[in-house]
């Protein structure tokens, strides 16, 4: 398993930043071929900092989207990763 994070942070206001992103990860299986092992995304997301770790809401595109997926897709999350 692998997964490929990067994200760029920039200040909004005050307790509030926005984020772009690029998200990427590959799962190898010896039982198990997969016919596209390595599957990837970009978006931007809202944090809002709170004292334990921020709120985050993220939007985020397939790159490499399947027939019958949904192109896009919401995350909220809350910490970091």
């Amino acid at each position: 398993m692998g997964l490929y994070k990067s994200e760029l942070a920039f200040p909004l206001y005050g307790v509030f930043s926005g984020v772009i992103f690029y998200d990427g990860g590959t799962v190898i299986l010896s039982e198990r071929q997969f016919e596209d092992s390595y599957r990837d995304s970009v978006g931007f997301g809202f944090r809002y900092n709170t004292p334990v770790g921020p709120l985050c809401l993220d939007l985020g595109w397939k790159l490499d989207r399947k027939a019958g997926e949904d192109t896009a897709r919401y995350h909220l999350s809350f910490g970091t990763f």
